[in-house]
Protein backbone atom coordinates (compact mmCIF):
# COMPACT_ATOMS: atom_id res chain seq x y z
CA UNK A 1 0.00 0.00 0.00
CA UNK A 2 3.13 2.33 0.71
CA UNK A 3 4.03 1.93 -3.02
CA UNK A 4 0.19 2.86 -4.16
CA UNK A 5 0.23 5.79 -2.37
CA UNK A 6 3.39 7.22 -3.69
CA UNK A 7 2.30 6.18 -7.45
CA UNK A 8 5.61 3.99 -7.55
CA UNK A 9 3.49 0.92 -7.62
CA UNK A 10 2.69 0.18 -11.39
CA UNK A 11 7.23 1.05 -11.47
CA UNK A 12 7.48 -2.05 -8.95
CA UNK A 13 5.39 -4.38 -10.17
CA UNK A 14 6.74 -3.85 -13.75
CA UNK A 15 10.38 -4.28 -12.89
CA UNK A 16 9.55 -7.42 -10.41
CA UNK A 17 7.72 -8.84 -14.22
CA UNK A 18 10.94 -8.26 -15.99
CA UNK A 19 13.13 -9.76 -13.26
CA UNK A 20 11.33 -13.15 -13.83
CA UNK A 21 10.92 -12.98 -17.32
CA UNK A 22 14.67 -12.81 -17.10
CA UNK A 23 15.08 -15.50 -15.05
CA UNK A 24 12.34 -17.84 -16.87
CA UNK A 25 14.14 -16.81 -19.98
CA UNK A 26 17.51 -17.79 -18.66
CA UNK A 27 16.21 -21.24 -17.21
CA UNK A 28 14.86 -22.07 -20.55
CA UNK A 29 17.83 -21.15 -22.73
CA UNK A 30 19.61 -23.64 -20.26
CA UNK A 31 17.12 -26.51 -20.58
CA UNK A 32 17.10 -26.68 -24.46
CA UNK A 33 20.84 -27.33 -24.55
CA UNK A 34 20.42 -30.02 -22.31
CA UNK A 35 17.00 -31.32 -23.56
CA UNK A 36 16.25 -34.59 -25.37
CA UNK A 37 15.57 -34.82 -28.78
CA UNK A 38 12.52 -33.30 -29.93
CA UNK A 39 11.91 -35.12 -33.02
CA UNK A 40 12.26 -38.13 -31.08
CA UNK A 41 11.57 -38.12 -27.73
CA UNK A 42 8.78 -35.56 -27.71
CA UNK A 43 7.03 -36.60 -24.25
CA UNK A 44 10.53 -36.66 -22.66
CA UNK A 45 11.81 -33.20 -24.11
CA UNK A 46 7.84 -31.67 -22.84
CA UNK A 47 8.55 -33.15 -19.41
CA UNK A 48 12.08 -31.48 -19.38
CA UNK A 49 11.41 -28.22 -20.40
CA UNK A 50 7.74 -28.58 -17.59
CA UNK A 51 10.57 -29.29 -15.11
CA UNK A 52 12.96 -26.95 -16.02
CA UNK A 53 9.95 -23.97 -16.16
CA UNK A 54 8.73 -25.30 -12.92
CA UNK A 55 12.49 -24.53 -11.23
CA UNK A 56 12.47 -21.20 -12.42
CA UNK A 57 9.17 -20.77 -11.74
CA UNK A 58 9.85 -21.64 -7.64
CA UNK A 59 13.31 -19.55 -8.10
CA UNK A 60 11.31 -16.53 -9.00
CA UNK A 61 9.03 -16.94 -5.90
CA UNK A 62 11.35 -17.64 -3.80
CA UNK A 63 13.55 -14.89 -4.43
CA UNK A 64 11.68 -11.97 -6.17
CA UNK A 65 8.15 -12.40 -5.21
CA UNK A 66 8.28 -13.32 -1.72
CA UNK A 67 10.95 -11.27 -0.40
Amino acid sequence: SSLLMKGKLNEHLHDVDEQAREILDQFIKQAEHTAPDKATQQMKWVAHMNSAKASAEEIIYQEIIYI
